[in-house]
């Protein structure tokens, strides 16, 4: 799949509403960038956007364009957003846990 084919996908799925939002850079603070859409940032980069419930989330987009993260839960506050994006930023460091019964699983 093509990264346009993803951004398509996504704009049809109901997640994103079409409306240009602030791009998130990793480091730094969320800019308002003029003329940003979903269709000509660059990658990878995370997505904020208000849902059909008009709440805030995000979709983290890897270096090809396709969607490997999302937020699991809307936010009232766009600050709210803000944070969980920083929390995942965050996280590089994280282990990673598997059941004992799938260690050797392939």
């Amino acid at each position: 799949m093509t990264s346009s084919q993803a951004r398509d996908r996504l704009l049809h799925s109901g997640l994103y509403n079409g409306a240009r939002m602030p791009l998130v850079k990793p480091g730094s603070h969320i800019r308002a960038m003029k003329g940003t859409t979903m269709s000509n940032r660059p990658f990878p980069s995370y997505w904020m956007y208000k849902d059909n419930r008009g709440e805030w989330r995000w979709t983290y987009h890897a270096s090809n364009g396709l969607a490997i993260s999302v937020s699991s839960e809307g936010y009232k506050r766009r600050v709210d957003c803000e944070r969980s994006i920083e929390l995942m930023k965050g996280s590089y460091n994280s282990p990673t846990w598997v059941p004992s019964e799938l260690v050797q699983a392939a």
